[in-house]
C-alpha cells in the first residue's frame, strides 16, 4: 500500500529548504574554424592566430581534397589494370582465371562506391 506524501494530503512544508539549481550551458563546435567570438579570443592571447588558425584550415582542406582525387585516380589505374589482365587472361585460354579477375575488379569499384554512399549523411558531398 502507497502511503500519501505531504504534499498530496494538502498539507505544505513552508519551512522546507529547496536544494539550489545549478545551470550549465555548453556549446559545441564542430569544424576546422572556431566561431568569431573565439576567433577573436584568440586574437586577444597572440594577434597571430586567428590567421594561422584560418590558414592551417585551408592547408587541410588542400590536402583532403588532394588526396581524395589521387585515391580516385588510384582506383581508375587499379581497376583498368584488373580488367586489362582479365581480358588478356581470357583471350589466352585461361577464361576462368581471366573472368575471375575481372569479377573481382569490377566489384571492387561497385563495392568502394556503395561503401561509400552507405556512411554518408543526406546530402553531404563526400570530400
Amino acid at each position: 500500500m502507497q502511503k500519501d506524501l505531504p504534499e498530496r494530503q494538502g498539507k505544505k512544508d513552508k519551512n522546507k529548504q529547496h536544494p539550489p539549481i545549478h545551470i550549465a550551458q555548453t556549446q559545441v563546435h564542430i569544424g576546422p574554424i572556431p566561431d568569431p567570438k573565439t576567433l577573436e579570443d584568440y586574437g586577444k592571447i597572440d594577434p597571430s592566430f586567428p590567421e594561422r588558425i584560418v590558414r592551417m584550415a585551408e592547408r587541410e582542406q588542400m590536402f583532403r581534397h588532394r588526396s581524395y582525387y589521387i585515391g580516385q585516380f588510384s582506383a581508375i589505374i587499379i581497376v583498368i589494370a584488373g580488367l586489362a589482365s582479365a581480358v588478356y587472361l581470357g583471350v589466352n585460354g585461361k577464361e576462368w582465371l581471366g573472368g575471375t579477375i575481372g569479377l573481382g575488379a569490377l566489384a571492387s569499384i561497385v563495392g568502394a562506391y556503395f561503401y561509400s554512399h552507405k556512411f554518408r549523411k543526406k546530402g553531404e558531398k563526400i570530400t
